[in-house]
Formats: C-alpha cells, structure tokens, sequence
C-alpha cells in the first residue's frame, strides 16, 4: 500500500471571510506555479470567481455554498442518491485535464455541497507540494472515486449493484477515464431496471416474491421504463432547443457577471466553453461615457474604476476553430460612496455589542462586559490548526482568562482557555492556536471580566494539512 503525503506548500491555508457571501482562500506555497496553469486550472473550477498569484502565495475568491456536505446529507431516496452520483462524475470529469495529484485532491467528498438538492462542488483548490512513495497512477485515482461512492451510498441495498461496481473499481484496469466511468453507471441504471429478481437479501428477494405474484398481470418494470425513456425524450429536446438558441456561428457563448467592491468591481467570468471546445482569445471592451478607454486581451477580473461614470463593458471570446463570438455586454454605473465599514462587519454575529467611540482601527470595536461576557461567530469554514488574533484592550484589569469554542451543527467540538496578562488603558495584540475538526461556529468568552473589554482587528485562519491514503 503506498502512502501519499500531502502538505501544503508553504506550510498553511488561511481561510477567511471577505463577507458574508465570499470566503478568500490564501495558499501558500514555494514550487514553481505559472499564472498559465492557473488560469487553466481556475477555467476547470466553475465556482471559483477570482484569482490573485503573488510572490508567496495563490489567493483565491470562491462562494460560500449554504448547503449539506455531501456525506453529511441524509434522508436521500435511491433515485435521489443514483442522480447525485451522475452528478459527481459529470462535476469530476471537467478535472481530467489537470495533473493527477491534483485531480485526487479535487475528488475528496469534502469538496461536494448539495445546495437545494443540486450537488455542487465549492471551488476551492488547495495548491500542494507533494511526495510519494512512489508515482501516482489512474488506479489511484479509481480509489479515489471508490471510496466516496462507498461512503455516500452507505448500507442502501437499493443500490446494490451501484456499489458492487465501485468496490470492484480500484481494480478495473480496463477503466482508463471518466467517460468509461459514466457509460457503466448508465448500463447498470438501465439494467437493473429488468432485473426481475435481485440478490440483495433473502427478505427483499421474499418481498418482491410476493407483490409480483399479487399483480402479476401488471408490468412494473415497463411503466418505469417508459417513464424513464420520457424523461430522456423531454430532456434531449429541451437540450436541443438550448442549443439551437446558442447561436449559429460558434458554440462558445460569452457571459459575465459583475460584483461592486467600492474601489473596484470583479468581474467572474461565467462563459460556455463545450466540451469539445477551448477558448483561445477574450477580447475585453471598456467603454466609459461612450469612449473606448481600454482594451484588453487577457483575462479580465478585478477593474478599478477611479472615477465615476457610466460604463460599458464587453467580451468576445474566439475559439479554437478561429470562430468570434457574438459580443456580450453589460452596463454599469459607477459612483464612490463613503462607506464606514468596518472589518468586524465581515463576521456574522450573535450576541454581540460594539463601541463606536473606542476602536483600534476602522470604525467600531466589539465590546464585552460582566453582564455580556461572550459573543458568537457563525457562517465560518475552519479547519485544523485554528489561528485567532485581534487587539485588546481594558481599563485596569491585569489579567483575565480568554475561551475559545468551535461548534458544528450545535455541537460543542473544541474548546481551548487560556490566560492574558494585560496593560491597563493600552491595547494588547493577542494570539492562540487550537486543533480542531471542521467548525462552521465559534464563540469567544471571558467568564472572570470585571470590567468593560474592547476587541478590534479581529482575524482568523486555519492551517490544513490534508491526507489522502490508499
């Protein structure tokens, strides 16, 4: 058995929260990346919306997914369980163009969310230096696979053949792609269809006995499968008309969105690229007032606009046939506003008050007393060695014992105290490390205040350092 160590490059993540809507993932690392590869790298990431290469480190900006772990979602119907796992396969296959120790790492379940029933992955790509025992291989990779489909199909004897098939996998030679992956899943969706009698246990073989005996006159299995071809049919046609609405002159169809952050806006790139197809030129367009002031053949992601006015902007994507697009435009106004937005507003609080008078830096500062003497932080994503720092300050208290508790879904999963000594009216930088499982809760405390305490500058990031064993 070959074991594979992963660390991350650098030595940690940092994940914080840019809002209440985008998480910023910086990843350290010191090999070698190409702003190439990860801009390919981020094209096959659909949920990624910027990225940022720096001397030290890769910063990416992804959503947060408000929805279940895959593993973690339970109550799930057979037919349910089969289309999540179509879904992983056709998310898993946009990887296969990017190196192998990175594909094993995007295919882990804690990447997958199933957000209003649709299985998404959270567009998180965690950049590594790795070391093998010896080179990684496809059957790695068919492990891989393997041991999530496991771990979501569970004990469902409904599914039955599903995990025959993913048992067997690490070994099919024969398996060399995705592709071959999802022509199987389909056979034996289709087959087990006719299946009239299945050798799950002697209790559901007994069961089936005696429904089909009652209404044997009645063909189960065909009303299911014209049911199915239906689908198929409706599905294929409205495919059709999809793509008929596409447009005639190439499949690639431009597409972006914009988001306003005060001094600049992000542009997410949101484009169809087909399968068969790649991108081999954008060209962007940015008009202000009806004037061309900028044109710009690269990836565009984060503009600054310094000055308000009416803007235009616009992408053409040519493809790899040497094909332009028809050109997709979006208008946009821009007009600065002083905002007195503070670094605390970025954390989703519960219990919490806050001085504006008394403050570190920015505009406020969260304030905890003998009668409020813990505040609740939630919408967070940590996980491993946990890092809060902020800046505190007191009136004459010399010490004082700080408490820091990570919970998921409600449930206490860590929790670490330690002391402080203080200098009256000055303000204190603190920091402390805790080992901890994945958190989405915290909640900080000082059970023997005495007096008025201020915190401001508040950070948290966590160090994670995955492994993947075969």
């Amino acid at each position: 058995m070959a074991r594979i160590k992963m660390n991350l490059s650098g030595s940690r993540q940092r994940i914080s929260m840019l809002n209440r809507n985008y998480i910023k993932n910086e990843i350290f690392f010191s090999s070698t990346l190409t702003s190439e590869l990860l801009r390919k790298t981020r094209m096959h990431l659909p949920n990624l919306s910027d990225f940022e290469l720096l001397g030290d480190r890769a910063i990416f900006i992804s959503p947060v997914l408000s929805g279940e772990p895959m593993l973690a979602s339970s109550g799930l119907s057979a037919t349910e369980k089969v289309q999540i796992i179509g879904s992983y396969l056709k998310i898993i296959k946009d990887f296969e163009d990017l190196p192998l120790y990175f594909q094993i790492n995007l295919i882990r379940p804690e990447n997958f969310y199933i957000v209003s029933g649709e299985l998404k992955h959270r567009g998180v790509l965690i950049v590594e230096d790795s070391e093998f025992d010896r080179p990684l291989r496809m059957h790695h990779l068919r492990q891989g696979i393997s041991n999530v489909m496991l771990d979501f199909i569970g004990n469902d004897l409904s599914l039955y053949s599903f995990k025959s098939y993913f048992r067997d996998l690490p070994d099919n030679s024969e398996i060399q792609n995705y592709s071959a992956i999802e022509e199987d899943i389909k056979k034996i969706y289709i087959k087990d269809l006719f299946v009239e009698e299945n050798d799950y246990t002697e209790e559901v073989q007994g069961a089936q006995k005696a429904f089909f005996d009652k209404i044997k006159h009645i063909n189960i299995r065909f009303v299911l499968i014209i049911s199915f071809l239906m689908v198929l049919i409706l599905a294929g046609a409205l495919s059709l008309f999809g793509g008929l609405n596409i447009g005639k002159d190439t499949d690639i169809v431009p597409l972006f969105s914009i988001i306003d952050r005060n001094e600049n806006i992000l542009i997410v790139d949101q484009s169809y690229v087909p399968p068969a197809m790649h991108i081999n030129e954008k060209k962007w367009s940015i008009y202000k007032n009806g004037a061309l002031i900028k044109e710009q053949n690269t990836d565009l992601v984060n503009l600054l606009l310094p000055e308000e006015g009416n803007y235009l902007i616009r992408l053409e994507l040519k493809d790899s046939k040497g094909n332009w697009s028809s050109a997709y435009e979006e208008s946009y106004t821009k007009k600065y506003k002083a905002e007195n937005q503070d670094d605390l507003d970025f954390f989703r609080w519960t219990n919490a008050n806050f001085d504006l008078e008394t403050y570190y830096n920015g505009t406020k500062s969260l304030v905890l007393n003998k009668d409020s003497s813990k505040a609740r932080i939630t919408g967070l994503y940590l996980n491993g060695s946990i890092l809060i720092e902020f800046m505190l300050k007191n009136t004459s208290q010399e010490e004082i014992n700080f408490t820091l508790e990570g919970y998921s879904k409600g449930i206490l999963i860590s929790e670490k105290t330690m002391q402080i000594s203080l200098k009256p009216n000055a303000w204190l930088d603190f920091s402390m490390e805790m080992n901890s499982e994945e958190i989405q809760e915290i909640v900080i405390s000082f059970k023997d205040i005495e007096e008025t305490l201020w915190i401001d500058d508040l950070r948290l990031s966590s160090t994670i350092i995955p492994g993947f064993e075969m």
